[in-house]
């Protein structure tokens, strides 16, 4: 029996412009993780001068583990020139089921195997 660590990739996670700055990337983001079995390493790619997104996935727990030189291309009426990826990643140990994604008056957490029930106030 082979004894491999679990990894996913998020490949892109794009929220329409009419619906940023509504926390939905987190929740999309949040809801994804849920799915994920514990002890998962989760990686993703996002352009050196995405801002708001590095932005989000550092609030998220997401640590830089190295850099993709000229991964992106960009375009512009002007020229085209190549952008720089940073690649993070985060061990997914916690799967929450926050009041926003459910019915439930409960967050439930799973901490390292461990179920504990938290009172929503």
């Amino acid at each position: 029996m082979t004894n491999r660590k679990a990894t996913a990739y998020l490949a892109e996670l794009v929220i329409h412009p009419a619906y940023r700055r509504q926390r939905r990337g987190i929740q999309l983001l949040n809801a994804l993780m849920t799915q994920l079995t514990p002890g998962t390493r989760l990686t993703l790619n996002v352009a050196v001068n995405n801002t708001p997104a590095r932005k989000l996935y550092e609030s998220a727990g997401f640590n830089p583990v190295r850099r993709r030189e000229e991964f992106y291309r960009s375009e512009t009426t002007d020229e085209i020139s190549d952008v720089d990826a940073v690649i993070y990643a985060k061990l997914v140990w916690s799967i929450m089921y926050n009041k926003n994604f459910s019915n439930s008056r409960y967050m439930i957490c799973l901490v390292q195997h461990t179920l504990m029930k938290f009172l929503c106030l």
